[in-house]
């Protein structure tokens, strides 16, 4: 039976909510590798809860969380995350503000 391995959820003004319900899902057994999260509004709570989905999710592969204004500390946990969660080999930033901390964890 097929499963569902890419998901394109861009523009469509998930919100942190919305974003945090997606990252609840992650824990559960799925078989999802490549997640558009582009341009959804989402604020620093969306990423740091979808930052604790991805540490214990085993499929997903990448992650497009481009132009989300999520903040250095949720930027930090994201990278964090994909750094313990080997199983991820791309996440996408693009117009997303590292700041310090999110720059610091990056180049580590």
């Amino acid at each position: 039976h097929p499963h569902l391995k890419k998901v394109d959820l861009s523009n469509n003004n998930l919100l942190s909510s919305g974003t945090i319900k997606i990252g609840e899902a992650l824990h559960a057994r799925c078989v999802l590798e490549h997640l558009n999260l582009r341009s959804n509004d989402i604020t620093m709570e969306g990423g740091r809860r979808f930052a604790e989905g991805l540490l214990s999710n085993a499929s997903l592969r990448t992650v497009d969380f481009s132009n989300n204004d999520v903040g250095a500390l949720a930027v930090s946990e994201l990278l964090m995350a994909t750094r313990l969660n080997t199983g991820i080999h791309g996440l996408r930033l693009d117009g997303v503000s590292l700041g310090v901390q999110g720059a610091v964890v990056f180049h580590e």
